[in-house]
C-alpha cells in the first residue's frame, strides 16, 4: 500500500494551483513510480543534490516544497504558533522523555502521547513553524549510564524497545485517512549506536564490534519492529561503524537485511553528517565520489 505526506500549501506554489497541476507528478492518479520517473526527469542535478541535504529548499520552478527534518522525540522541536486568533496554535507541548516513558510500561500511553504530538505538529506546520518529517524514536539500547543520551531512550530491553517503537511511531503516522501519513517517524541510530565519546574515542570513530547473534537477538529487534510492526517511512544509521563498515555505507544492513530481509519500502537517512564520516571520520573512502558511492547510493 502507498502512503502519501501531503505538504501544507502555506506561502510557496506547489502541485494544487497551475502550472505544476496539470504535471504528470503532480497527478495522484497517476503510479507512483511514474510520478517520481517524472519528477526526477525534469530535475536539473543541482536541483537533486541539494535536496538530499537538510537544508534543501526545495525546487520552486517545479513546485516542490522544501522538506525539513526535525526532532519530536517528546514534544515537537520547535518554535510557538500564533498565540492568539482562530489559528492559535500556541507552543508545543514537552511530554515527559522517552526512559520516563518506557518506564510507565504503557502501551496505550506511548500512542496518544505520540499521536497527539504530530497532531500538534500538523497544526504548527499549517503555520509554517514545524514540518512535517521527524527524527523519532530513538530506539538505540541503553547498555550503559556512561553512554550519556539514555534519557532519550525508553530502557535496556530490546523487547520493551520494540514494543515502545510499535506503538510510538505507528502513533506518529496514523491519522484519520490511513491513505496519508499524518507524519514520518524515523527511527534512529541504526545500528550498534551507544556511544558519543570515551576513553579517547569519539562516534564519529568509534568501530563496534559485534557478533551476528547479538546484532539479530539484541540490537536489530527494536528496528524490526519499527519496520514490520510500526511501519516506519524512514531510518537513521548512524556516525559509528559496526564490524569495520561505517554504518551508513552498510549495504548489507540497508538492502539485504532492512530492505531485503524485512520489507523496508520506506527511505534512509543519514545522522548529520555521517555521510562525510565515512571518508574524514572512518577512512573508509579515500575520495568524495567513493564516499557519495558508498554512503548515497547504498541507503
Amino acid at each position: 500500500q502507498t502512503l502519501y505526506l501531503c505538504l501544507s500549501a502555506g506561502p510557496q506554489v506547489n502541485c494544487s494551483v497551475p502550472p505544476f497541476s496539470s504535471n504528470p507528478y503532480c497527478n495522484p492518479a497517476v503510479n507512483i513510480d511514474d510520478r517520481v520517473e517524472d519528477l526526477l526527469s525534469r530535475m536539473e542535478l543541482g536541483e537533486k543534490t541539494q535536496m538530499l541535504t537538510n537544508n534543501n529548499q526545495g525546487v520552486s520552478r517545479l513546485g516542490v516544497q522544501k522538506l525539513p527534518f526535525s526532532e519530536c522525540l517528546h514534544g515537537v522541536l520547535s518554535g510557538c504558533g500564533a498565540a492568539s486568533g482562530p489559528d492559535s496554535t500556541g507552543c508545543p507541548t514537552s511530554f515527559p522523555h522517552a526512559l520516563g516513558l518506557g518506564a510507565t510500561f504503557n502501551r496505550t500511553l506511548w500512542s496518544h502521547v505520540s499521536s497527539t504530538i504530530s497532531t500538534e505538529a500538523r497544526a504548527l506546520n499549517n503555520q509554517g513553524v514545524a514540518g512535517l518529517a521527524f527524527w523519532a524514536p530513538d530506539i538505540n539500547l541503553f547498555r550503559d549510564p556512561r553512554w550519556g543520551r539514555g534519557q532519550e531512550v525508553p530502557g535496556e530491553d530490546p523487547y520493551l524497545t520494540a514494543e515502545y517503537v510499535a506503538h510510538y511511531s505507528r502513533g506518529l503516522q496514523e491519522g484519520m485517512d490511513p491513505g496519508y501519513l499524518k507524519v514520518v517517524s524515523t527511527c534512529k541510530h541504526f545500528s550498534a549506536y551507544d556511544l558519543e565519546r570515551w576513553g579517547g574515542v569519539d562516534r564519529h570513530h568509534f568501530n563496534a564490534i559485534v557478533s551476528d547473534r547479538d546484532l539479530v537477538e539484541y540490537y536489530w529487534v527494536p528496528f524490526r519492529s519499527c519496520v514490520q510492526r510500526a511501519h516506519a517511512q524512514s531510518i537513521m544509521c548512524s556516525y559509528n561503524a559496526v564490524n569495520g563498515v561505517p554504518s551508513c555505507a552498510n549495504s548489507l544492513f540497508h538492502n539485504t537485511i532492512v530492505r531485503d530481509e524485512w520489507g523496508f519500502d520506506g527511505f534512509i537517512v543519514s545522522d548529520c553528517g555521517a555521510v562525510g564520516g565515512i571518508q574524514s571520520g572512518h577512512q573508509y573512502a579515500n575520495t568524495s565520489d567513493a564516499t557519495c558511492r558508498a554512503g548515497i547510493l547504498r541507503l
